[in-house]
């Protein structure tokens, strides 16, 4: 996690980028015939993965499709649905949840086939998304991903009958298949023709079954299913067409079908969509191939997805944790980019969020997002299972078996015991081992490693009964410390922090504490640091400010200026000054002049004539440009500016120290028609032109821009006049016309201080309706004044003064003013 100290708003943050993702195989177990379980890690990102990778050219692992309760509509959590498939020589190694699932029954929303037997496809209303991908294993052991859609038929006589649906309600002049998923009978009228038939060799999809017809039942219906054979229901038309020619005893055929599928398909599962084709990234239009809509497929969850390589011999369970700290979650590209990488040449998404599970040998693997160790209820699964027996201890592993760590961070070790085909076989624990080489840490008797600040490579060598595993252990420590900003301007009454950001030798961003960094400055005469990351300027000048860890350090500049005032950018008198054009203007018949019979100050103003064609879809804007630098840290600018009586708004645009552009407009209309009146905006209310942007001192002017508030009836063509003078710019100190409300005050108000208590400033506040002589004093609690403020005349407005308190002694304060006919006066506490 990033270590930010408090920052003003004035200062911006480096923003770090990284070219590609950086995956840290960190375990690496043996779970099974042809089974391996990986974790990988990204630290940067960061993202958590569990991998379990599964190699078909080994007869002695098996992939199946599982269904909760092996009925439809009912749900399980991953691991009990792996658990309750589990028996002997047909023990689960490991498994991932499957399909979405939703509908009135909650039934996977795609299809499914579970050893060779039909669990649901879409319903006959078409309702359900045939379009989207399914993950598929045929009975010679190859996988494939396809987009189906149902078709089947039942062969008799010579003839055939199209079978509309498995294990849907049966509806009107339908032929429907049931079997076990169903439930235990077939829930169908007394309307009804059934007929009980058990294949003779296995249930495939898209092969042909031969069947052989044990009951056939009329006007009863609900025919009981048992296991390993089905019920084909008709009612209706059906009945009658294929009722007389089918009788107990009979051999029909049972052709169950799915468009594109393999043939002789044993276990198929739904997901959607597929992300990784033919070895590229095919998340984005895959998406919308299948009917993606909004963000699903770019925002950031916990993910499970199932691929294969190119030569199809290797299957992968993955999932990446989400919604936590430790791993953001993945978008659907990501995803595949991370299965690419892992060498997946096919793959299809499967539901994730809060579902996502990762099951290997009795231990859920992921950090489910709903809670830890919290699985989410779900339809079905992919499991695999193992068909070897049991055998004696023969080999130990660690997790992890890599790992990089960084100097005095912990990392727990876990060792178990493996037989011969790589079954679990219990350990006496206490009777592990640890030797430590080279130095790179200890081993505790939790079996937790910490790491020593030997930066070094080394191991960690776990022995059991003359059995061994090892752990690689990289230590890192910080080789690179990066301070922002990297150039400050300051005053003497502001306090300067820093952000700073530590990296090892990877590249990768490391929390220290700091404290535990050297702050420093060049020159203690110009800057003071205050408290670690925290400057203050002392006088004008520049200096450095050093930040050192060990022998690792950044320098950054700090430039102190101290400003007070009003100061004067432009009398509007120079014509090279200012560029002058416009937005949605006639340019052809718009000016800009230097006149002397109008000013605020000095000889003479800056006078607009522009004219525009109405357009109610468009704003009109003037615009003045130029590439003007500001000294220091000022709070406001201002401008003089008259009308000719139209409503327009000044606005100024400003770049900052790495020339991001920000807007502070004047929170006034400029609409006076006898009089420059001053249109003064607020730095403090600085908004980016680009979302992220930061406002930063130093600063230019690079526009005076207008808003034209005038009228914009279609096709009307209209012309008016704009001038302006007095360009000025305040510092902290000085007191700054700002009006807030947009329209000037209607009474004087004097309003309490901002923040209180203080230390060491604050700002006061007050308003006058009317130009007014205004004065602005300090009491101590002893009724001594002990700060002039104001005294002068101001025009009417919200105005704003700083009171820097430094050198003050802690306790209550007065405030008071008195602008004509008017006194107020407030109480403040200035803490330190």
């Amino acid at each position: 996690m990033k270590k930010v100290l408090v920052l003003l708003c004035i200062f911006g943050i480096i923003v770090f980028a990284q070219n590609s993702p950086n995956y840290m195989k960190i375990s690496t177990v043996k779970v099974g015939p042809g089974a391996v379980h990986y974790k990988y890690w990204e630290p940067i990102e960061p993202w958590t993965l569990n991998v379990l990778e599964i190699d078909l050219t080994n007869p002695d692992v098996m992939l199946e499709s599982v269904k909760a309760g092996d009925k439809l509509g009912v749900g399980n959590i991953t691991s009990v649905q792996a658990e309750n498939h589990s028996y002997a020589q047909h023990e689960v190694i490991g498994a991932i949840n499957g399909d979405f699932f939703g509908g009135t029954y909650g039934y996977p929303l795609n299809s499914q086939v579970a050893n060779g037997e039909f669990v649901k496809h879409e319903d006959v209303s078409g309702s359900n998304p045939s379009y989207w991908s399914t993950f598929q294993i045929n009975e010679d052991r190859k996988p494939a991903i396809t987009q189906n859609q149902f078709n089947s038929r039942l062969y008799y006589n010579g003839t055939s009958f199209s079978i509309n649906t498995v294990n849907y309600d049966l509806q009107a002049n339908r032929l429907v298949l049931y079997n076990k998923f169903r439930g235990s009978s077939t829930g169908t009228g007394s309307n009804t023709t059934e007929f009980l038939v058990s294949p003779v060799n296995r249930w495939l999809v898209n092969d042909t079954v031969k069947v052989i017809v044990e009951q056939k039942v009329a006007n009863v219906g609900n025919m009981t299913i048992p296991d390993g054979k089905a019920v084909l229901s008709a009612n209706g038309t059906a009945a009658t067409t294929i009722s007389p020619h089918i009788n107990v005893g009979d051999t029909v055929a049972v052709y169950i079908g799915l468009t594109h599928a393999l043939p002789r398909v044993t276990q198929l599962i739904g997901g959607f969509p597929r992300i990784v084709r033919n070895g590229s990234n095919y998340a984005v239009a895959g998406y919308y191939n299948e009917g993606g809509g909004a963000t699903f497929h770019t925002d950031l969850h916990p993910r499970t997805a199932v691929g294969f390589n190119a030569d199809s011999t290797k299957v992968y369970f993955v999932t990446v944790d989400g919604r936590q700290n430790a791993s953001r979650g993945m978008s659907l590209s990501e995803l595949a980019d991370f299965m690419i990488h892992i060498g997946v040449a096919q793959a299809v998404n499967l539901d994730g969020g809060g579902s996502t599970a990762m099951y290997v040998r009795g231990e859920i693997e992921n950090v489910p997002s709903d809670g830890l160790g919290t699985e989410r209820v779900v339809k079905n699964s992919l499991v695999a299972f193992t068909a070897l027996p049991h055998g004696s201890l023969s080999a130990i592993q660690v997790e992890p078996d890599y790992y990089r760590i960084f100097e005095g961070e912990s990392v727990q070790l876990k060792v178990s015991g493996w037989d011969e085909n790589y079954n679990p076989v219990e350990i006496t624990q206490n009777n592990v081992q640890f030797t430590v080489l080279d130095g790179v840490g200890s081993v505790d008797n939790n079996k937790m490693f910490t790491a020593s600040d030997n930066i070094n490579s080394g191991k960690v060598v776990v022995s059991y009964n003359g059995l061994t595993d090892t752990v690689n252990i990289d230590v890192k420590t910080i080789e690179r410390l990066v301070v922002s900003p990297r150039s400050v301007i300051t005053d003497t009454s502001a306090v300067v922090n820093f952000s700073y950001y530590a990296f090892d030798s990877d590249n990768i961003e490391k929390d220290i504490a700091a404290n535990a960094i050297n702050w420093y400055t060049l020159d203690n005469n110009i800057a003071v640091v205050t408290a670690p990351g925290s400057v203050k300027g002392v006088a004008t000048g520049s200096t450095k400010v050093i930040a050192q860890y060990r022998d690792i350090s950044d320098t950054v500049d700090v430039e102190v200026v101290v400003l007070s005032g009003e100061y004067l950018l432009s009398g509007f008198e120079n014509e090279t000054e200012w560029g002058f054009s416009g937005e949605n203007l006639n340019m052809s018949n718009s000016s800009l002049e230097y006149v002397t019979d109008l000013y605020s100050e000095g000889s003479g103003s800056a006078k607009m004539h522009y004219e525009y064609t109405g357009n109610t879809s468009v704003q009109n804007f003037l615009k003045l440009t130029t590439d003007m630098a500001i000294a220091g840290l000022p709070d406001s600018i201002f401008v003089d500016a008259m009308t000719d009586g139209t409503k327009n708004q000044v606005q100024f645009i400003v770049s900052d120290d790495n020339d991001e552009l920000f807007k502070v407009s004047v929170k006034q209309w400029a609409n006076n028609d006898s009089e420059l009146v001053t249109q003064p905006g607020a730095f403090a209310n600085a908004t980016p032109l680009v979302d992220g942007s930061v406002f930063n001192f130093p600063i230019r002017l690079k526009e005076i821009y207008i808003k034209l508030g005038g009228p914009r009836v279609n096709g009307e063509v209209y012309s008016a006049d704009f001038w302006i003078d007095n360009l000025k710019i305040s510092y902290p100190g000085s007191t700054s016309a700002v009006e807030y409300e947009g329209v000037l005050p209607t009474d004087y108000k004097l309003l309490q201080n901002y923040p209180n208590p203080f230390n060491p400033s604050t700002k006061l506040a007050f308003s006058i309706p009317e130009t007014a002589n205004v004065s602005l004093q300090i009491y101590d609690v002893l009724g001594r004044k002990v700060a002039d403020l104001v005294n002068k005349s101001l025009k009417a407005g919200m105005h704003e003064v700083k009171f820097d308190a430094t050198g003050f002694a802690s306790g209550i304060y007065f405030y008071k003013l008195q602008a004509n006919d008017f006194i107020s006066t407030k109480k403040m506490l200035l803490l330190k």
